[in-house]
């Protein structure tokens, strides 16, 4: 059986969201495995180790923690691009 649902954190206080925050990163210390669906860059900042951009239904890319910033998820989910930019000025998570 295949469900869909909203990501876990849309619509709820930001005293909750930051709750399941910290499960998701006492599983992942647990050597569980988590699977975030989310759009927030924020929250993938804060919970995830690697990202994978899909696309109008396509795999776009796989990023592992030190490879993705705020520019590369935008630049795979928008353009399918996943160069790296010129210069890099702006800190990680910058949006």
């Amino acid at each position: 059986m295949t469900r869909s649902f909203a990501p876990a954190t849309w619509g709820i206080d930001i005293v909750a969201k930051f709750e399941i925050y910290r499960l998701l990163r006492d599983l992942i210390a647990d050597g569980k495995l988590s699977i975030v669906v989310s759009s927030e860059l924020p929250e993938l900042f804060a919970v995830c180790d690697r990202v994978t951009v899909l696309s109008a239904g396509l795999l776009v890319h796989s990023f592992s923690r030190d490879e993705f910033d705020a520019y590369m998820l935008m630049a795979a989910a928008l353009t399918h691009d996943v160069r790296p930019r010129a210069t890099d000025s702006s800190p990680r998570g910058a949006i």
